[in-house]
Order: structure tokens, then C-alpha cells, then sequence
């Protein structure tokens, strides 16, 4: 036997005496009881329902524990995430609150408050919760940036966001730095800071593709988007993001025929994405006045994606115009919760408004002013029901 292969079968047989005296000793001690541990069950159990696409029971499960054991700080952490992604996000502040009283540095509690708070435009709310936290964290400075940039104080925001060179909000950090440099200076410095990044990695490639399209709609652009779109098409026919986006400019342009033909390719292709079902759906509703087909297509898309404030906006204002008002009030209430544009709370209000429920319709116009405070549509709307 030649010796490499003596000295592997002696470092087998070493290696399996060792995994057998282990084994031999495992075996002779007497088996620990585990003791019971209901916190971590009860979360176990709701990670199932939720990951079985039961959410609504899994905020069940964990609301009777918590009935129960008011003061478990991990399960109601569990249930104010949850909360969260269910867009349910005054319930989750609450929670997140409670969970502050004992908790008033740490970050997994503070942080969501913070974000919370960013997104209810409560700024020095926001700014209060972030000073309890690492100013070397990332994601604080982040939400600075961020915060900087919503007061326009976009210098500030430049050099905040320009500061965060590594980790997961890098890439997005330099395309807000980018965005903030066209919209100040020129749009061409603006291509010129975002071409500079060099995306590692698959998933930061994936991002990035696209965001020289992002930048140039966001910064007032929608043409130049839509011709990028179309060139990067030809090389590239089958790709349904590209027919997605392409079509999301097409609607701003007006060019309608081809909203309808990118999202028809992408619905006969994949007939489960959600978004291209509830965009087809409005855009039939509003511009060809097809209530009847703009309804069956938001309601597929309702049905795979239930919590989507866009898709709860869609389905409320088509039920609207076919004149089923308590259930276009009861979708839009909802979507309202999770809204990220003023469009929704503009749908609201005109709903509510011409049911009879104005005192309730400017409430919605006032919160939404306070939350959306550059949009132009919520002072239009406002005006014009000030007239009526």
C-alpha cells in the first residue's frame, strides 16, 4: 500500500473510534427533560400559519397568548412584525410603544418607531428616536439621510447618504445621493454619480439594472424612461420587468394601447403576477371605461395578493364607479392603512365625500396632507371640495 493511502485509512479509522466513543457516551447519559418554553411554541405555531399564508391566525394565536401574558416581550415583538407586514401599521406602532416602555434603547424596538414615525412625515418624532441609537449604525444614518432629504435639506442628505459606502442600504443610498444631484444640479452629473457605482454580486446587479430608468422618471424624465425601456427591449423582448415598467411610463404618456399590449404579453406569460393584473385592471377602468373585465381582473389580483394597498385602492375605486359604496369605502379604508401615495386618499375622500360623510372626508384629506405634504392632487382636491 502506498503510503498517502496508508496514513487516509489510518485517519478514517482515528476519526470513526472518535465519532463511536462519542456516540457510546451520548447513549449512557440519561436523557435531559426539556422544560416547556409556551413563549417560544406560541411562536412557532404563528410562524407556521404565517408561512401557510395564514396571517390573520397567526395574529390570532399570538394576540389570545398575549392576552394571557401581557408582559412577554418576544411574542408581542413577534406580533407588532407581523403587524408590520400586514401594513397594519397604527396597531404595530402601538405595540412597538408598549414594547418601548421596557425597552427605550434597544434597538429591533426603537428603530421601527423611528421608520414609523418617517412615514407618518413626523420628522422630530422620528429624529428623537434615532439619537437613542448608534450614529456608526447604517441603517440610522440611512434614515437620517432620509429624513434630510424630505426636509430638502438635500446637501445634507448628499453627504449623509454618500457616507453609507457598504452593507444593505449601499446601493440604494447612492442611487438617493444620485436622484438628489440631478434634481439640484443637472440631470447629466446626476447619470454620471449613479454610472460610477459598481454593483457586486448578483442580487445588487439585479437592482441596479434598472435604476438609470428609476432616476429618469423620478427627476421629471418619463420619455427619456420609456425610450430606455424600448431599446433595452429589443435585446431583450421577453423580459417581464422591463414590460412592466414600460408600461408604467406608457400610462403616464398616455400611450395607452401599449400599456394594455405589455401587460396582456405578461398576464398570458405568468396569469399569477398580481401587480400586472391590478395595472391592467385600472388602466381598462379609467381609460377604455371596461368596468366589468377592470373588475375581474382586480379581483385575481386581490385574490393573490390581498394586503396590497394598490390593489385594495383599485378594487375599492372600481366598486366605486359600479356604485357598490360600502364595499369601495371598506377596500379603500383599508389601503388606506398601508397608502404610499396621496392617490388613495384622494379615492377615499371622494367616496366618503359623495356618500355624505364629509366631516370624515377632510379628516382623510388632513392626514393625508400631513403625510404627503408636497403632493399637488391633495391641495387640488381639497380646494375643489371647498367649493362644492
Amino acid at each position: 500500500m502506498q503510503p498517502d493511502k496508508k496514513k487516509n485509512k489510518n485517519m478514517r479509522v482515528f476519526l470513526l473510534t472518535i465519532i463511536v466513543t462519542l456516540l457510546a457516551a451520548c447513549a449512557s447519559q440519561p436523557a435531559e427533560k426539556s422544560k416547556p418554553n409556551p413563549s417560544r411554541e406560541v411562536i412557532s405555531q404563528a410562524s407556521i400559519l404565517e408561512l401557510n399564508g395564514q396571517i390573520a391566525q397567526s395574529l390570532s394565536t399570538l394576540s389570545k397568548f398575549l392576552n394571557d401574558n401581557p408582559d412577554d416581550y418576544y411574542v408581542r415583538l413577534t406580533y407588532a412584525r407581523t403587524l408590520m407586514k400586514m401594513n397594519n401599521y397604527s396597531e404595530a406602532e402601538r405595540e412597538y410603544e408598549t414594547l418601548a416602555i421596557s425597552q427605550p434603547n434597544k434597538y429591533e424596538v426603537i428603530y421601527p418607531l423611528a421608520l414609523l414615525a418617517v412615514k407618518k412625515h413626523e420628522y422630530k418624532i422620528a429624529s428623537k428616536y434615532l439619537r437613542r441609537l448608534s450614529q456608526q449604525d447604517l441603517s440610522v444614518i440611512y434614515l437620517q439621510a432620509t429624513i434630510a432629504e424630505a426636509l430638502e435639506q438635500y446637501d445634507v442628505a448628499i453627504m449623509l447618504f454618500t457616507e453609507i459606502k457598504s452593507g444593505h442600504y449601499e446601493l440604494v443610498s447612492h442611487y438617493r445621493a444620485a436622484v438628489l444631484i440631478a434634481k439640484t444640479r443637472t440631470l447629466q452629473k446626476g447619470l454620471v454619480k449613479l454610472r460610477r457605482f459598481k454593483p457586486f454580486g448578483k442580487d445588487q446587479k439585479q437592482q441596479f439594472d434598472l435604476m438609470e430608468a428609476d432616476l429618469l422618471i423620478e427627476t421629471g424624465h418619463p420619455q427619456k424612461a420609456f425610450d430606455y425601456y424600448t431599446s433595452r427591449l429589443k435585446a431583450d423582448p421577453d423580459n417581464h420587468k422591463l414590460l412592466y415598467k414600460r408600461a408604467i411610463v406608457a400610462e403616464q404618456l398616455n400611450q395607452i394601447p401599449i400599456v394594455i399590449k405589455d401587460l396582456a404579453y405578461i398576464i398570458e406569460k405568468n396569469p399569477r403576477n398580481a401587480d400586472a393584473l391590478n395595472l391592467l385592471g385600472f388602466t381598462i377602468a379609467e381609460k377604455v371605461n371596461n368596468l366589468s373585465d377592470s373588475l375581474t381582473l382586480v379581483q385575481r389580483a386581490y385574490d393573490l395578493d390581498p394586503n396590497n394597498p394598490s390593489i385594495l385602492s383599485s378594487l375599492g375605486w372600481i366598486n366605486y364607479r359600479l356604485g357598490n359604496d360600502d364595499k369601495a369605502i371598506n377596500y379603500l379604508r383599508r389601503a388606506m392603512d398601508g397608502a404610499t401615495t396621496a392617490k388613495i386618499a384622494v379615492q377615499y375622500a371622494e367616496v366618503l365625500w359623495n356618500n355624505g360623510d364629509r366631516n370624515q372626508a377632510q379628516q382623510v384629506l388632513t392626514q393625508a396632507k400631513r403625510q404627503f405634504p408636497k403632493d399637488k392632487t391633495l391641495n387640488v382636491t381639497t380646494d375643489q371640495f371647498a367649493g362644492r
